[in-house]
């Protein structure tokens, strides 16, 4: 997520989510994913999933605009496997990286560095494969 500077209150968040995504299909992806349909065994609507996430998501941007990232933290760090593992960042054409060293007041990723620096991560996606 980022905050948009031009539009108070608001962020752009990027999700994506395999509904009904073949297993066959699911397998041929690399990195390696999986969809809602391989995982049930069942088509799900794809309207009604969509609602079902907007839905969940209401609580957590609610608390998101009233207190920050501050607001989410406790939610965020259940989920946060990552935190501790090496990982790779990766921005376009570019690679970055070192260990998730935690996040900061503002949500941003804190990546060390392998020569012991703390870089602020605010854009890229994370990856466990890219990793030495």
């Amino acid at each position: 997520a980022e905050n948009v500077p031009s539009v108070p209150g608001a962020i752009v968040l990027g999700i994506g989510v395999n509904v009904n995504m073949p297993p066959d299909l699911v397998e041929s992806i690399s990195p390696p994913a999986t969809s809602m349909l391989r995982e049930t065994g069942r088509e799900h609507d794809i309207a009604k999933s969509l609602d079902t996430l907007l839905r969940r998501l209401e609580d957590p941007i609610q608390r998101w605009r009233e207190a920050g990232f501050e607001g989410i933290r406790d939610d965020w760090m259940k989920c946060a496997e990552f935190v501790g593992k090496r990982v790779a960042i990766i921005q376009g054409s570019e690679n970055i990286e070192g260990v998730l060293n935690g996040f900061d007041t503002y949500g941003a990723l804190l990546l060390k560095r392998d020569d012991g620096d703390i870089q602020t991560v605010t854009v890229g996606d994370v990856s466990l494969r890219e990793t030495k």
